[in-house]
């Protein structure tokens, strides 16, 4: 579905400012339905960051810290059932959250009143926390942000990658080595997703297949061997099957270590927490409404069954005894013991190290996303740096070798990648005073440990609290509703919560997980991972708190996001016009309200330190709730910052409001008047960053400069007034009532418009069609402009008029004017001069001028349509008005053809009007780069825009041409061969701008500055009126216009005539 007009304005306005140097503003934008990933890829997300290291590495230590066959399964089961309620949270939440309302005018807001619909976006738990724990401002971002930033990253994986390259070389571990392939992998999946985003995709998708066959492969190499078969080792598996899974002995002498009881539940709900992947890049994913649900719940099932399955495969194959008596992992004591030689534990170190890859690859893909929404948020050194998308160099190789009309370019967030390289990298170097091995086990468990369990615990308990307090208003509006209700958040939080406190019970010293084994002290990870909740803290200070009063300003992120529809499906996605502010906070305290009324324009911040009573938190629809007790006046800082113009409020001594986020406070004792108030956090109308607030006295805030307080000096209230206009009874004086001016039915007054010069050769034919045009006559005026004209255009003219108007002509028009005007345009009018390069401009500044002249002029009152035509047009339908009129759009044009009659007689359909067309990236590209004083002349190899013309749009076949006579497209610029508009556009003051207009003048710049004010431009592509035959525009028909056809039909004849023997011309 296309943007309206005014979103379209919206975005071009935004994008032009965007690419802007020194710009604070950045448009967001989803890829286009091209590049959205599918079902399928949404699955291999999840199975290429679930199957990696942990399904062949963990169920050793699993077994060694339980010490038990059946509670290691056990744990394992528990594991998929806490990976599924996971996965049931994200769900409910992130297929309603973020909601939007959509208003009448294009706009959207977010958190306002009316109807809200819910807008998949990137970031996953990010947009969790900050719906649930939104207050205070930049809290929750600053703490989740610092986190991801630092730790949402696989760099414990990719030092374990490095170990089992070693390992299936057959080279001894070397510290540095491992290191060095740790940051080879890390920088490679960064510059796979950043060269070629789709390439990216395809690799993912690949090694998720690898991934899921590797572990069918072991899954049934297991139970071969446990049915008997020989894999070169014996039959081994008979025997394990015997000690493994005798039901009086598999459950037997387990440990009461409950300190590796929480550590070996922590390793296993890592393993399965890849579900969270495809959540970081929801608004890149196709339909997630319709698919997104049932695709990720059929991996984690697909997933669960096949851990489960090839744990069971490890013991029918390995004796429990074997695994606690090594310290290999599991894949390898199994690969041993299998084929019993060391060529097979070798290639499954390589398969492993393979499958680790594959997930720094997924996880290279969706964390960037994550840190690029993090960046967004404005909390970030350089965040519109880290907050920017940019073409891949794939992207520019095929725009430049393999170009195609139409397609949208392909973008990575590069920037966001060298950020998550940065800090991967980082850690590689931090750990650096550690063996490898410490190494790895540290990284993951801190990993899972922050990101995993307490990010978990306190999306899956914001869950229950929104279910809570929210309760119906909650749950009936839910994207996706969970089977059993809260059920799956309370199993999720509550084992988080189990894990949160367990890490800290110090194991036994036999325990894998013990000091003497690993090395590290059991309660420095978790204390690590909870140390990062103060740094994300202290942040939160540093940047919300003290660089606001080291600065004396505030940061405000603007986000407009605007709703676009999928092809009109259920499923929508929103650009967002992002935009940064740093402003002033002025104090209301030290402001005189005593005195003279009037205007003051002004901002509002933290004013007071005295927050009202937590007895204030009303809910937000009820915005302004009167209390007697309180001690200030809570103001949302938004609300008054961005309010659009709505209904004037009253905030009196005694008033609280608590809204959705971003508060300040102001002292009691003071009145403010608002016109421009509007209960949302985000969209509504903007004042250029200042609200307009009347206070008693026109003083400007404390503490500005003199340049400040000239910009924000007082304005003169608009009075209005009511009383009806006074009517006088004289001849020289005229009254008009615009609101009340009426139209007859089926007879709106029509203004047909047409320049003419140097066109007595087409005024026959111009007459001849007028005269056939079915609509009432008696409603139509027209009006001429001759101008600059050498031939006989004046005489010839006058001569139709009188005929057309003739008294015994019973179709005579209403009116006919005609206005003479040179405008000293002594351009040449050869065919080759007015169509060449050099011409466009000035030619198209002249054109546009002589319009405006013939436009105001002639326009009077009581028209209600302005019909342009030229004069060079050889055949319309007759109803050609009516069927314009019908669409009821402010704009609206035909598409323009030409007859042509071949060298055989035939007749050829040729594409004439190429000013009408769809603006392109590559077009709105270089009218950023353009001077503001040039011309942008469509058509030419000098500016290769890439547009999509109206032309193309229309079906070849006559007959599908009539079926879909009425199908509409919008347009960004059009051609001045046939017109129809709105008459109140022209009164409103959009013209043909003799000069560049965005680039563009005549009818373009018409286009543009229509829908620059927020009108609709439209095309009926199938819908063909035919324009006089020229032979300027090559191209039309076959490359090379008229020559290149007589030249394939001389082609033609030659062949015929060698068939018969002869040469033929």
């Amino acid at each position: 579905m296309p943007l309206t007009a005014f979103d379209q304005r919206r975005v071009d306005e935004a994008e032009a400012d965007a690419e802007a140097a020194g710009s604070s503003k950045l448009l967001v934008r989803s890829p286009p339905d091209t590049q959205k990933l599918g079902s399928i890829t949404v699955m291999c997300l999840i199975i290429n960051r679930t199957i990696g290291s942990g399904i062949y590495v963990t169920p050793a230590i699993v077994l060694r810290a339980t010490n038990s066959v059946g509670v290691s399964l056990l744990l394992w089961t528990l594991g998929a059932i806490f990976g599924i309620c996971g996965l049931l949270v994200w769900l409910e939440l992130g297929l309603s959250i973020p909601k939007f309302q959509p208003s009448e005018e294009g706009k959207t807001s977010i958190d306002g009143e009316g109807t809200y619909e819910n807008v998949p976006r990137s970031g996953g738990e990010k947009n969790y926390l900050e719906y649930i724990y939104h207050d205070p401002r930049f809290q929750t971002t600053c703490m989740y942000g610092v986190i991801f930033v630092i730790l949402g990253n696989l760099t414990g994986n990719a030092i374990a990658m490095g170990q089992y390259i070693m390992q299936s070389a057959g080279i001894p571990d070397d510290e540095p080595t491992v290191r060095g392939i740790a940051v080879a992998a890390l920088t490679g999946a960064c510059l796979i997703h950043g060269l070629w985003r789709n390439g990216g995709i395809v690799l993912n998708n690949v090694l998720a297949l690898i991934k899921v066959l590797t572990l069918m492969a072991v899954i049934v190499i297991g139970f071969a061997a446990a049915g008997g078969a020989s894999f070169g080792n014996g039959s081994v598996g008979r025997a394990a099957v015997k000690t493994n899974f005798d039901t009086h002995s598999s459950f037997s002498g387990p440990s009461h270590d409950a300190g590796s009881y929480a550590r070996s539940i922590v390793y296993v709900v890592y393993s399965y927490s890849g579900f969270k992947q495809p959540f970081y890049v929801l608004s890149e994913v196709s339909q997630p409404k319709k698919r997104f649900a049932k695709a990720t719940i059929a991996t984690m099932i697909l997933v669960a069954i096949l851990f489960i399955l090839a744990n069971v495969a490890y013991l029918c194959a390995v004796p429990k005894d074997r695994i606690l008596s090594t310290e290999l992992d599991m894949a390898n004591i199994f690969f041993h013991d299998v084929f019993g030689n060391e060529i097979a534990p070798r290639v499954m170190s390589g398969i492993i190290a393979l499958s680790i890859f594959g997930n720094i690859v997924v996880m290279t893909f969706t964390a960037s996303r994550v840190k690029q929404e993090i960046a967004k948020e404005g909390i970030l050194p350089f965040s519109l740096f880290f907050a920017r998308s940019t073409a891949t160099p794939y992207a520019w190789l095929q725009e430049r070798f393999w170009p195609s009309d139409g397609r949208m370019v392909e973008e990575s967030p590069a920037t966001a990648l060298l950020l998550h390289w940065f800090f991967a990298v980082i850690l590689v170097g931090a750990t650096s005073s550690s063996s490898t091995a410490i190494a790895y086990l540290s990284l993951v468990l801190l990993y899972a440990y922050t990101l995993v369990i307490i990010v978990g615990f306190f999306v899956a308990a914001g869950v229950l609290y929104l279910r809570a307090t929210k309760r119906k208003a909650w749950t009936d509006n839910l994207g996706f509703k969970p089977w059993g209700g809260p059920t799956a958040a309370i199993i999720y939080s509550a084992t988080c919560a189990f894990m949160i406190v367990g890490v800290f019970i110090t194991p036994s010293a036999t325990s894998p997980f013990s000091y003497a084994t690993t090395g590290v002290q059991h309660y420095m990870i978790p204390t690590v991972g909870l140390g990062t909740l103060l740094i994300g803290y202290s942040y939160y200070l540093v940047f919300a708190k003290l660089t606001p009063r080291w600065r004396k300003k505030v940061l405000i992120v603007e986000r407009e996001p605007i709703i676009v529809r999928q092809g009109g499906r259920q499923d929508a996605e929103a650009l967002t016009i992002l935009k940064f502010l740093r402003v002033a906070p002025y104090a209301l305290r030290d402001v005189n309200c005593a005195g003279t009324e009037g205007p003051l324009p002004l901002f509002v911040h933290s004013v007071s330190d005295e927050p009202c009573p937590e007895s204030t938190n009303y809910p937000l629809e009820k915005h302004l709730v009167s209390r007697t007790a309180t001690d200030c006046i809570k103001v949302d800082f938004i609300w008054l910052y961005f309010g659009a113009a709505s209904s004037e409020i009253t905030i009196t001594p005694g008033q609280c409001s608590r809204a959705d986020r971003h508060h300040t406070f102001l002292r009691r004792g003071y009145t403010i008047s608002s016109s421009s108030y509007q209960p949302s956090s985000f969209g509504g109308g903007r004042t250029d960053g200042i609200g307009n607030f009347l206070c008693s006295k026109s003083k400007p805030p404390p503490n500005i400069s003199s340049k400040e307080e000239a910009g924000l000096s007082s304005q003169p209230p608009a009075l209005h007034n009511p009383h009806a206009p006074l009517i006088v009874e004289s001849p020289t004086i005229e009254y008009l009532d615009l609101d009340n001016t009426s139209f007859t039915n089926g007879g709106d007054r029509v203004l047909i418009l047409t320049p003419l010069r140097d066109a007595a050769s087409h005024l026959e034919t111009y007459f001849k069609l007028i005269q056939e045009l079915s609509y009432s006559h008696r409603f139509i005026d027209l009006a001429f402009l001759v101008g600059d004209s050498k031939d006989d255009t004046l005489d010839l003219l006058h001569n139709q008029i009188k005929r057309l108007q003739a008294p015994s002509n019973p179709a005579r028009y209403r009116s006919v004017m005609v206005i003479e005007k040179d405008f000293g345009d002594n351009l040449p009018q050869t065919v080759e001069y007015r169509h060449s390069f050099e011409a466009q401009g000035p030619r198209r500044k002249g054109i546009g001028r002589s319009r405006n002249y013939l436009l105001y002029s002639a326009l009077k009152p009581d028209h209600k349509w302005v019909y342009w035509r030229d004069v060079d047009i050889v055949e319309n339908p007759a109803t050609v008005i009516e069927d314009l009129m019908k669409h009821d759009r402010d704009i609206i044009v035909p598409n323009i053809w030409f007859h042509r009659i071949g060298t055989k007689g035939d007749e050829i359909e040729g594409r004439y009007d190429y000013n009408s067309w769809q603006e392109s990236w590559r077009g709105r590209r270089l009218r950023s780069r353009l001077d503001k004083n040039t011309v942008l002349a469509e058509g030419y190899k000098e500016y290769r825009t890439h547009r999509t013309y109206l032309n193309w749009l229309a079906h070849d076949n006559r007959k599908k041409r009539l079926k879909n006579l009425h199908r509409e497209v919008p347009l960004d610029g059009i051609g001045g061969v046939n017109i129809l508009v709105k008459a109140d556009l022209h009164r409103s003051g959009i013209n043909f701008p003799c000069y560049p207009f965005e680039n563009q003048a005549d009818t373009e710049g018409f286009a543009a500055m229509a829908k620059r004010a927020g009108y609709g431009v439209f095309g009926l592509p199938n819908y063909v009126v035919w324009h006089v035959d020229t032979e300027e525009k090559e191209g039309n028909m076959v490359k090379g216009g008229r020559e290149a056809v007589e030249a394939m039909e001389r082609k033609l004849a030659e062949k015929e005539a060698r068939k018969k023997g002869g040469k033929g011309r």
